[in-house]
């Protein structure tokens, strides 16, 4: 049996609130601001789980839907959320190979793509679930894409991929072959392209900033849970009421 490498790598860091954690963070914030529903998507489970554990802290109410959960909870979930803000529930956590099919969120505005898969299709499914033909309101995508990262070749292998599929439905394509992608060239491709002099955020940084960051998410939540002001539309008054008969009965 071939001895496995001993040569000591690059360590994951020790913390869970990553740039990306708290570019999420951040954008839920204005969705909660907004009093608008928003489906975070990820292809992992550890993003979603980092993600629930800050909106928890933060006393932020939402739904966390994977493989993990059994289909009929994650069917009755879905439902609730469905129901748009009368569900209470403005955030739903999604794995994208269980979320992304079957399910129409037509109300939730936002999706917040958090990791990417490689499975384009199941991708631009999971996008499909809240950019309905019924949505009532524009629908805003956000990618959070680390820089210097595995993160951005990914992105550009599933645009590359998202392009391919469309010319491939107008029959320009019908004879190229798509060939798999190594990982381990890829991770090789994302460490050459890492540019150590750029301007990066420390994780002492990101942590001394995130009190301030859940008290206002735990302040946009308690806002979102209000019922929205009723607006009443002006009467004028008749000036020539008062000048009527009053006819006796």
């Amino acid at each position: 049996m071939p001895m496995l490498g001993t040569r000591q790598g690059i360590h994951r860091s020790s913390q869970d609130y990553t740039p990306k954690i708290a570019a999420a963070l951040r954008l839920i914030e204005q969705i909660l601001v907004a009093r608008e529903q928003v489906v975070v998507f990820s292809a992992f489970h550890d993003p979603l789980d980092t993600l629930s554990r800050y909106l928890n802290r933060a006393g932020v109410r939402h739904i966390l839907l994977d493989g993990r959960t059994s289909q009929k909870s994650r069917g009755r979930q879905a439902l609730e959320f469905r129901k748009g803000i009368e569900s209470g529930i403005p955030i739903q956590l999604a794995g994208v190979e269980s979320m992304s099919e079957g399910h129409d969120f037509y109300l939730a505005s936002n999706a917040i793509l958090l990791s990417f898969s490689w499975a384009w299709d199941k991708f631009e499914q999971a996008i499909n679930r809240v950019h309905r033909m019924t949505s009532p309101k524009p629908v805003k995508v956000w990618s959070i894409v680390a820089e210097g990262t595995v993160d951005r070749r990914l992105e550009s292998l599933l645009h590359e991929k998202g392009d391919s599929a469309e010319l491939v439905l107008d029959g320009k394509l019908l004879g190229e072959r798509t060939e798999e992608v190594n990982l381990a060239e890829l991770l090789t491709s994302a460490a050459s392209e890492f540019d150590e002099s750029s301007k990066t955020i420390g994780e002492t940084t990101l942590l001394d900033e995130w009190p301030a960051l859940e008290e206002r998410l735990r302040s946009a939540m308690t806002d979102w849970l209000r019922p929205a002001p009723v607006v009443t539309a002006s009467v004028r008054a008749n000036p020539f009421r008062s000048c009527l008969p009053r006819w006796k009965r």
